[in-house]
C-alpha cells in the first residue's frame, strides 16, 4: 500500500479528531459565557437588594 492510501484511511480518523476539538473548545467557550452572564446575574441581583434595604432603613 502506497504512503498517499495510508493517508486516505486515516483521514476519516483526523476529521472526526478535528470535529472533537471543535465541539469541545465551543462547549468551553458556552460554558465559561453561561457563568459569566451567571455571576452578572447575581452581583446585580445582590447591588439590587442592598439598594432596597439601603431605601427601607431609609424609610424608618
Amino acid at each position: 500500500m502506497s504512503y498517499a492510501g495510508s493517508l486516505f484511511i486515516l483521514l476519516p480518523f483526523f476529521v472526526g479528531l478535528l470535529l472533537a476539538f471543535a465541539a469541545v473548545c465551543l462547549g468551553v467557550f458556552f460554558l465559561v459565557r453561561y457563568f459569566r452572564r451567571r455571576g452578572a446575574k447575581k452581583r446585580q441581583q445582590a447591588e439590587q437588594d442592598r439598594e432596597m434595604d439601603r431605601m427601607k432603613i431609609d424609610d424608618l
